[in-house]
């Protein structure tokens, strides 16, 4: 499946090649159209989200102000998480109900993330806890053990978690209280 952000890409360079949409400026020729195409791609940055990169973390993490320096944008995933994981332990469902509410630097619509997404906040060159990266802008503190949306496969009660204290993957029963981050962007794979 073609990420969001790539088909609208490709639609939009299609369109404006077909000359269904125009560019300001009236290009006069071929080449003049293709460098207007580029030159708006270009505005949008990159919004590649491929995982394919390992970026060190003074240019991986991002705290962003137009969220009141409340998120951070992870530059290897795409990914925009929460800076300061809530305080309270609470079971799986209502941590998934906390992202969903949640009102994070004036902005709504994050989610519990996956398993996998979790996971790759973990440096496992990191012997000290939390096993983020070492100068990471998060805020963990004291959280150690925290919920991922993904339900272990076979179980009817058990969700994966990591803990954030050996930086391990963990399975965790559905009514534990663990901690919660939450997470915007990538694709939509709630289990909750």
């Amino acid at each position: 499946m073609i990420p969001r952000k790539t088909s609208v890409t490709i639609v939009l360079v299609i369109l404006l090649t077909m000359g269904v949409l125009s560019l300001p400026g009236g290009a006069q020729s071929q080449k003049d159209r293709l460098e207007q195409i580029l030159s708006v791609l270009r505005s949008f940055g990159d919004v590649s989200t491929s995982w394919s990169r390992a970026l060190p973390v003074a240019d991986r993490f991002v705290v962003l102000a137009d969220f009141n320096n409340e998120a951070v944008l992870d530059r290897n995933t795409g990914l925009v998480w929460q800076r300061t994981p809530d305080n309270a332990g609470r079971p799986v469902f209502s941590a998934s109900y906390y992202c969903l509410d949640a009102n994070i630097g004036g902005q709504k619509g994050w989610r519990l993330p996956n398993i996998t997404e979790l996971t790759s906040l973990v440096d496992p060159s990191v012997t000290t806890e939390p096993t983020l990266p070492a100068g990471s802008p998060f805020e963990f503190n004291r959280h150690v053990f925290f919920w991922s949306g993904t339900m272990r496969h076979g179980f009817t009660d058990l969700a994966w978690s990591v803990n954030f204290r050996l930086g391990l993957v963990d399975d965790a029963e559905f009514g534990l209280n663990l901690s919660t981050v939450c997470v915007r962007g990538g694709p939509k794979v709630d289990a909750f």
